[in-house]
């Protein structure tokens, strides 16, 4: 039977505007993501039982799922379109832009390569102070009996990174309105969420690169090649060999479309290795990794490859993907923001190295922040 959630002339008391204050968040507590289903089984505040989270089905039995809610509201998602549900009488409506953003969202989701890019991804305010570390004459030192212990130092700092917006508009007609069922429609904006999630591809690679500071402050290492203009493995091997002296793992590789090809058409990553054997063995699982997970972007040209620890950057979300309506009635097209507000903060800087096979090694080596302690 429809109805018995009593959802038609509430929803938006009940889900809505608490769903809207969850992504938002406060001054004391970061917005957070979260699809609406997960939101109505483990967020939503629980009007029958009050400081409780979580709402049930009629029955009272089960968590509450979309098509508990579609069967209340009595309609087919199937069959349904935007207009059918913004038509129903109460101000069950509010279903329709929460709906409208799980789609983006799926779309998102589903291609979140930029997530490949970091260690994690936190919750934040809009301006974040991060710290930063360096350390100096850290190498333990041989002592004597009763001689006094040598002192080293960590100095300890902080830097600033500030979050930002970024958003993509939409325009639908009122005939996709009222004629595309949602789940056609659904798949339309998943596509939508898919560009959302290359935007963020692209400004987390951004940050690989230049870092999180203004002025070059915080760019990651270029380092050359022996034979310039020509990349070789031993090339590749002596940013491992480096990695496995200053505990940092290289285990994440980026280049362009035109440098991948080049790279994976060297022997050792396309040619089966070990036949015929070698008079020794040589264990190299702690210098070179046995996978590298490369990704391809176009921010590179086709002389350079970057490595990267994969503790290298994080994601700040100040705010999840929301939505945003206008309604322009002389064109009968009804306008949509889709936004999020977040931003990239790299941590240590030895973690990233750019290759770059047009400036030679002898002039080109490894900085001073890339120096072993021992």
């Amino acid at each position: 039977m429809s109805g018995e959630l009593g959802l038609f002339d509430n929803f938006r008391e009940v889900v809505f505007d608490p769903l809207q204050a969850f992504l938002i968040g406060s001054e004391t507590r970061p917005g957070r993501e979260a699809d609406l289903e997960t939101f109505l089984q483990k967020y939503a505040p629980n009007p029958l039982k009050k400081g409780t989270c979580g709402l049930t089905n009629a029955a009272g039995n089960a968590p509450l799922t979309l098509n508990d809610l579609f069967q209340d509201l009595g309609q087919d998602p199937r069959h349904m379109t935007l207009n059918n549900l913004v038509s129903i009488s109460g101000d069950v409506r509010y279903l329709a832009p929460a709906l409208v953003r799980d789609f983006i969202v799926e779309g998102l989701e589903s291609n979140a390569r930029y997530r490949d890019l970091i260690n994690a991804s936190l919750p934040s305010t809009l301006t974040v102070t991060s710290p930063w570390i360096q350390y100096l004459d850290a190498n333990p030192q041989p002592i004597g009996e009763a001689e006094r212990v040598p002192m080293s130092k960590i100095t300890w700092g902080e830097k600033t990174v500030r979050i930002t917006k970024k958003a993509i508009g939409l325009e639908t007609t009122d005939e996709i309105v009222m004629a595309c069922p949602l789940n056609l429609l659904g798949q339309y904006l998943a596509e939508v969420g898919i560009e959302l999630s290359d935007t963020l591809f692209t400004n987390g690679v951004t940050c690989l690169i230049n870092g999180d500071q203004a002025g070059g402050a915080d760019t990651a290492a270029i380092i050359g090649v022996t034979t310039q203009n020509a990349l070789v493995y031993k090339d590749l091997l002596r940013v491992f060999s480096r990695g496995a002296r200053i505990n940092v793992n290289y285990v994440n590789m980026l280049t362009n479309e035109e440098e991948s090809n080049n790279i994976l058409d060297m022997d050792v990553f396309k040619t089966q290795q070990g036949l015929g054997g070698t008079m020794i063995n040589v264990d190299t699982k702690r210098v070179v990794p046995s996978n590298l997970r490369h990704r391809i972007s176009e921010q590179f040209t086709d002389d350079q490859v970057m490595f990267f620890d994969t503790r290298a950057m994080n994601e700040l979300v100040g705010r999840p993907v929301m939505i945003e309506n206008e309604r322009i009635i002389m064109r009968q097209i009804n306008g949509t923001a889709v936004s999020i507000i977040q931003g990239f903060t790299t941590m240590k800087r030895a973690h990233r190295v750019i290759i770059d096979k047009s400036l030679a090694w002898s002039g080109n080596k490894f900085p001073s922040w890339m120096t072993p302690r021992t």
